[in-house]
């Protein structure tokens, strides 16, 4: 009768703890922010981290005249400072141009220069992130992300 009750209570206390894990997980569900209107957005694959592409100084003053901004924050919406950043510029059927100049301005910012997000035709943008142990990337194709922006705010990786 002991071994019965033990085995009782084992088999509760593995499928509670599993159940709870498995809840715990699936409402794990972080947001990211989006904070300037006239902005590119998107949250990488693994829902890692969040990529917001400025375009001009018209959003952000500090970046100056012929250079984008990328703000990087992480699962919980935080800036993500000293990050590997590598982009590349690949349009369809045509090998990649001189490789982008980046620069960590603190507080998440990023800006990158030798770089024309103006050029014409499918091309894609992909932006590979590497912070510690966590590596993800996000991609960005133009001109249709051109087409589909977002209003400031909370967006989930689902």
């Amino acid at each position: 009768m002991k071994k019965v009750t033990i085995v009782v209570l084992l088999t509760l206390v593995i499928s509670t703890v599993i159940c709870f894990g498995y809840t715990v997980y699936a409402s794990d569900n972080p947001k990211f922010t989006k904070h300037f209107n006239q902005s590119l957005f998107n949250i990488t694959d693994k829902g890692l981290f969040s990529v917001e592409i400025l375009l001009d100084d018209m959003e952000y003053p500090k970046l100056g005249k012929d250079v984008i901004g990328i703000v990087i924050h992480d699962q919980h919406d935080k800036d993500v400072e000293g990050a590997a950043i590598k982009i590349t510029a690949m349009p369809e059927g045509q090998a990649g141009a001189p490789a982008p100049v980046i620069k960590d301005r603190g507080d998440g910012l990023y800006t990158v220069s030798n770089i024309n997000l103006k050029k014409s035709g499918k091309w894609e943008l992909t932006i590979d992130v590497r912070k510690a142990e966590f590596e993800d990337r996000a991609s960005f194709r133009f001109p249709d992300v051109l087409n589909t922006s977002l209003h400031k705010g909370q967006y989930s990786a689902d």
